[in-house]
């Protein structure tokens, strides 16, 4: 007689348990799930919360798969992830057309615009966006925040995705992840305003591309008074990005903050110079308490670092004296 696995021996609830950890990193893995064993299956199609996150890409049938998850979700769904405007995409989200979302938590929009998205999900309203807790913008224009109320927002990503910055940054105050791309010039003031305005910060991404000559971050409104030093204590993990412009914009934010928790840097870099952003790391006096420190791409390649580049470069490892980790990443070369 076969042993019994010692899986099938646990109570439902444990199981179930292991299930939603399971999926918790791929939602589609309840199909893998439901196909081990009649128990599983049963287990698995019975349970609407390994369900309820939707990612629709227009390569893999998105009609028939959400169609198949509203069967088994019952209108729960808690996180959506679309990649890319398409037909078939529109299609498969006017399958929840008149579902409720307010249990929703995670959102990720790629390539489609707001107008778009509430045009198919008419239910995805401010209200609803007010309590997400994770939202990732990407390619996706649109006024994402005008209407929303205090906003629950522990991650947002905003890459090359324009917006209501006015209204983020009114409603904003609990971020404890920040991703910006894009165009920097412009967002600069609003951009130390957002921090100023969520000091529990713990990780910050920033890539600015500036297509304006001068660097200089423009006055803010007369109403935000801000303190010359913004003062992020919990921010551990800092990565900063752009070209020759963009770079300048961001070395100019980084003299207005002040980061005595910072333990990780990456500077993810093409072929611009580093030396602005290099220089005000070493002045505002972060340097010597990273643990931490990833040069990606090409900045550590032949040719691309200036001589002065190369120098700040010896000097900023040279006052990383508590560095325990120097990681060297490229797109071309597995590190």
């Amino acid at each position: 007689m076969p042993q019994q696995s010692l899986l099938h021996t646990l109570p439902l609830e444990i199981i179930l348990a292991i299930f939603e950890l399971v999926v918790s990193g791929n939602q589609d893995f309840v199909l893998i799930l439901a196909q081990v064993c009649q128990g599983w299956r049963q287990a698995a199609v019975s349970t609407p919360i390994l369900w309820s996150t939707l990612t629709l890409v227009r390569r893999n049938k998105p009609v028939e798969k959400a169609k198949l998850w509203r069967s088994r979700n019952h209108g729960l769904l808690r996180g959506l992830h679309i990649w890319r405007d398409s037909s078939n995409i529109r299609a498969a989200l006017a399958v929840f057309n008149d579902v409720a979302l307010d249990p929703l938590r995670s959102l990720s929009v790629f390539c489609m615009t707001h107008q778009t998205l509430c045009s198919v999900l008419p239910q995805l309203t401010p209200r609803v966006i007010s309590n997400l807790d994770y939202l990732d913008l990407r390619s996706s224009r649109g006024p994402w925040f005008t209407g929303t109320s205090e906003l629950r927002l522990r991650s947002l990503s905003c890459i090359q995705s324009e917006s209501d910055w006015g209204t983020l940054e009114d409603h904003c105050t609990d971020l404890r992840h920040l991703t910006f791309w894009g165009y920097g010039y412009e967002q600069g003031p609003d951009m130390l305003w957002l921090l100023h305005r969520n000091p529990k910060l713990e990780s910050f991404s920033l890539e600015y591309r500036s297509s304006e000559s001068t660097v200089s971050l423009p006055p803010l409104p007369t109403p935000r008074m801000l303190p010359s030093c913004i003062e992020l204590h919990n921010l551990t993990k800092l990565s900063i990005c752009g070209d020759c412009n963009g770079n300048q914009t961001a070395a100019t934010l980084l003299h207005r903050l002040s980061l005595p928790s910072l333990r990780s840097l990456e500077l993810n870099c093409f072929d611009w110079s580093v030396s602005p952003v290099i220089e005000a790391l070493i002045d505002i006096g972060v340097v010597s308490r990273l643990a931490t420190i990833t040069l990606s791409d090409d900045i550590h390649s032949m040719g691309i670092l200036s001589s002065t580049d190369a120098k700040l470069l010896a000097k900023l490892l040279r006052n990383a004296v508590t560095l325990n980790c120097l990681h060297l990443a490229s797109q071309d070369v597995p590190s």
